[in-house]
């Protein structure tokens, strides 16, 4: 995401009808959500004619996992 995407989805979040937001404060603007695998095939295959490999160590591994499931969205299904 860009700049400008992230600004104006910041503005269209905040002129939004708070009455069809149950949970005003229960939003999360996200704008990457690929795998490290899913963008290492796309640079491997457009970028680097060639391949990545990298040594992720277990308590960074175990961090970034946690990270799916330390955001509670289940406020902001509601609105849906």
């Amino acid at each position: 995401m860009d700049m400008t995407d992230g600004v104006r989805a910041t503005r269209e979040l905040r002129s939004a009808d708070r009455d069809r937001c149950g949970y005003a404060n229960a939003y999360n603007i996200q704008g990457l959500s690929a795998t490290p695998t899913a963008l290492a095939a796309v640079l491997t295959q457009r970028l680097l004619h060639g391949h990545i490999t990298a040594e992720i160590p277990a308590y960074r591994q175990a961090l970034a996992d946690s990270w799916l499931h330390a955001c509670d969205d289940s406020a902001t299904r509601v609105d849906g």
